[in-house]
């Protein structure tokens, strides 16, 4: 028995949380594709041996690398391919079972997938988090991504630059890093794109990004690490100013007298280190009027200059705006799995 998970089954694998324990050994897996698809009997073995199986919804994606090896096999859909497998690409679950790695994913389902949708799956892959239907905020965090700009380059110059490989890697530039939620992925996406793409130019901003901050209560003086959703360093490092941060504030997160009070006590610590943090709901984040003032703010506070552009070009840009977040606010990453030609 010889069988690669592959396409949305292997995301719904690599969405759960046991997963980092196998891919932690994805380098010594072994990286040769089946010829073909197996038969029933083996099918129905995997099933027994490997109980993540059971859990994969519709039919199950397996990748192999000749179409002479496909067959009819019930509840299995297949996929081929014929490039160059580096090591890395595939994670060992179960004697005779693998599935392909987050390194690997974004390759093959690249050419179903939109772009924004590819930014938003690279942005979960690379994130700390990943969706999760079934858990009560609808994701699991991760102390760490499980992949990273460099290491899909790496692989992608390891995979030989197979076909769609500089659309990836171009994405893979564009892509949020350490983003802990959907939202947090957006937030990044629309704060770095271009003006002309839809976006506020904020090219330089960071996701997470550790800061050092002086806590306010308690006679020994300590310092703690705080991490924003979004840190704009200063233009200039001769100002008071250290930064500017934007949080998003998700309803489901910050709404207990707890978070709250958790919230009020980072906003003066980030005040009282020089840096200007900015906060926004789910209902201004969809506002563009509302999100355009925000980010001139944001700009402002990093010392940027003010944008002098005239009417036209500034009807198209808020255009390309409305456009963008339009997109972005479209993607539901919790349907993939139901998706027809993902499978």
């Amino acid at each position: 028995m010889d069988i690669v998970i592959s396409h949305i089954a292997a995301l719904q694998v690599i969405r759960q949380p046991y997963f980092p324990r196998y891919l932690a050994t994805a380098e010594l897996c072994p990286s040769a594709l089946p010829a073909h698809l197996p038969s029933p009997a083996e099918l129905k073995e995997a099933h027994k041996t490997c109980g993540q199986l059971a859990g994969i919804e519709g039919d199950l994606g397996l990748l192999i690398s000749s179409k002479k090896g496909t067959h009819a096999c019930a509840g299995t859909r297949p996929h081929v391919y014929s490039g160059t497998v580096p090591p890395g690409a595939l994670v060992q679950l179960a004697p005779g079972i693998r599935c392909v790695s987050p390194l690997f994913l974004p390759l093959l389902v690249i050419s179903k997938l939109t772009e924004v949708e590819m930014l938003m799956l690279l942005a979960e892959l690379m994130g700390l988090y990943s969706v999760a239907n079934g858990e009560k905020q609808g994701l699991v965090q991760r102390d760490t991504p499980m992949a990273t700009p460099e290491g899909y380059r790496a692989f992608l110059n390891a995979a030989g630059r197979p076909m769609w490989s500089a659309k990836l890697e171009r994405l893979i530039g564009m892509a949020p890093v350490r983003a802990a939620s959907p939202p947090e992925a957006q937030l990044y996406l629309r704060a770095t794109a271009r003006f002309a793409r839809g976006g506020y130019g904020l090219a330089g901003a960071i996701l997470n990004d550790e800061v050092e901050l002086a806590e306010l209560a308690g006679a020994v003086p300590a310092t703690k690490k705080r991490k924003p959703d979004l840190l704009v360093s200063p233009v200039h490092k001769d100002t008071s100013v250290r930064g500017a941060c934007i949080d998003y504030m998700g309803s489901e997160w910050h709404t207990s007298a707890d978070a709250i009070k958790n919230d009020a006590i980072r906003r003066n610590e980030l005040l009282a280190a020089g840096y200007i943090p900015f906060e926004i709901f789910k209902d201004q984040f969809a506002d563009i009027d509302y999100m355009d003032g925000l980010m001139r703010s944001v700009r402002e506070a990093a010392g940027l200059p003010a944008r002098r552009i005239g009417r036209a070009r500034a009807k198209k840009e808020r255009s390309a705006r409305e456009e963008l977040w339009a997109r972005l606010s479209s993607v539901d990453v919790r349907a993939w799995t139901s998706r027809e030609e993902l499978r």
